[in-house]
């Protein structure tokens, strides 16, 4: 197999590289097309990979989030040796916003070893396995939202006021603190990075909820944001410091913050969570959360990706 060229996706061939990264033909292709220009994504991260005559064999987009992270999309390698050779264009697509971002992520469906294997061969390292759990929300909550313990209350976070967004910081390095959650992601970002992501996801409205101790510290978060696209709700973040946890407050915080959204927000809540997160997965459970797919995350920082 000769080894393939690789170049910044020509405006003439969008719509066949749209394709391959979908997995379809170029009517697909117009359709992604039309889905990222609507939702601002950034095409000119496109990188692909063909023959002198024009041939294309695979596809790579960066995909700049906020928070200085990036999400990369690529096409479906068929052999090992086109995964190896994928593997080389994501490190052109990665290198193309090395500057703008701390950390690459994919999503691999787990049956996709190929694609795994391409992101391992750019140098990604499998953070976890996520399970994506989703709860169709009935506008009656009653029943589900747990009682507060004594000495415990819950504030909505309004991220605008002075000094919110480092006390929300602040709170979240305490939530990584011995987590179950994706703890290699530990001091990957800044914290204050990781925040702006929280933030900027989603569009309208967010329902921001803080778990507080008689003196008003908080000690834990539930964070969720309304999707850009439909009715859904995603719960971007939740967590609680140690000193909190083992105490019944968890699920009395989520199920609050929940029955908040549906006062505003009747519609599905999603979420993604470490599949080896035994006490979240019982907590979710409990709240009627099902799990409907998982994906394996993989990661990588940017300062070393080989651009070869």
């Amino acid at each position: 197999m000769t080894s393939p060229h690789f170049f910044p996706c020509p405006p003439n061939r969008l719509a066949d590289a749209a394709g391959l990264l979908v997995n379809g033909g170029p009517t697909a292709g117009e359709r992604f097309l039309a889905h990222a220009r609507s939702t601002g994504i950034n095409l000119s991260n496109l990188f692909c990979s063909g023959d002198p005559k024009g041939a294309l064999s695979g596809a790579a987009l960066a995909i700049a989030a906020p928070g200085r992270t990036a999400m990369i999309a690529i096409s479906s390698p068929t052999s090992i040796e086109k995964a190896e050779h994928l593997g080389k264009l994501i490190a052109h697509a990665v290198a193309s916003i090395r500057g703008e971002i701390d950390l690459a992520q994919a999503l691999v469906p787990p049956e996709k070893a190929l694609e795994t294997h391409a992101f391992e061969c750019a140098g990604f390292t499998r953070l976890a396995m996520l399970d994506y759990l989703e709860r169709p929300m009935p506008r009656l909550f009653a029943g589900v939202v747990s009682d507060l313990a004594a000495g415990w209350s819950l504030e909505s976070i309004d991220i605008t006021k002075v000094g919110a967004r480092e006390e929300v910081c602040a709170v979240l390095e305490r939530t990584y603190e011995d987590t179950l959650d994706c703890p290699a992601l530990a001091g990957m970002r800044k914290t204050s990075d990781v925040l702006d992501g929280h933030i900027r996801a989603g569009a309208g409205a967010r329902w921001w909820v803080a778990l507080r101790d008689v003196e008003g510290r908080a000690h834990g978060l539930a964070l969720l944001n309304p999707a850009v696209t439909d009715s859904t709700t995603e719960l971007v973040y939740f967590g609680l410091a140690p000193e909190a946890r083992g105490k019944g407050l968890g699920i009395a915080l989520l199920s609050r913050a929940i029955a908040a959204v549906l006062r505003d927000r009747p519609g599905m809540i999603v979420l993604a969570v470490d599949a080896r997160n035994a006490p979240a997965h019982a907590l979710y459970a409990r709240l009627g959360f099902r799990c409907v797919t998982q994906r394996l995350a993989l990661v990588l920082r940017p300062d070393a990706t080989r651009d070869d």
